[in-house]
């Protein structure tokens, strides 16, 4: 399992690795969204991404990275809450390389329902 974050934010990241005691099976590497190609980091089965949807400026970086490491059998988990400023932005952008479909609230584990966040569920469309 790969966890990532801008390289400033690594320390607590990795803090949280070692407090949880699953360094083990857990490696934590910089990422900065669309700076990295596939070589770099890899391409993964699985992507999960919370509360990304806070800055416009930034989802071409997220989307583009998002292609680089997604193949048309990844499965992106994508929540996020109150700050989802860039939210249109993302699904305008994002549609096009992806399915989006939103997971509903009551199809989510009990303990992860919450009326404020909205999880979706993204895939790469197969003609991309």
């Amino acid at each position: 399992m790969l966890l990532t974050d801008l390289t400033e934010n690594l320390p607590l990241l990795r803090e949280n690795v070692l407090m949880n005691a699953v360094s083990h099976v857990v490696a934590v590497e910089p990422l900065e969204w669309g700076h990295q190609d596939v070589g770099e980091i890899g391409t993964f089965d699985v992507v999960l991404a919370a509360d990304v949807m806070y800055d416009e400026c930034v989802i071409n970086d997220f989307v583009q990275t998002l292609r680089n490491i997604a193949t048309s059998s990844t499965t992106i988990f994508l929540a996020y809450g109150r700050n989802r400023q860039a939210e249109e932005v993302f699904s305008r952008k994002a549609s096009k390389w992806f399915s989006i479909q939103k997971i509903e609230t009551n199809d989510l584990d009990e303990v992860y329902q919450c009326i404020d966040v909205d999880v979706f569920m993204i895939r790469k469309r197969d003609n991309i």
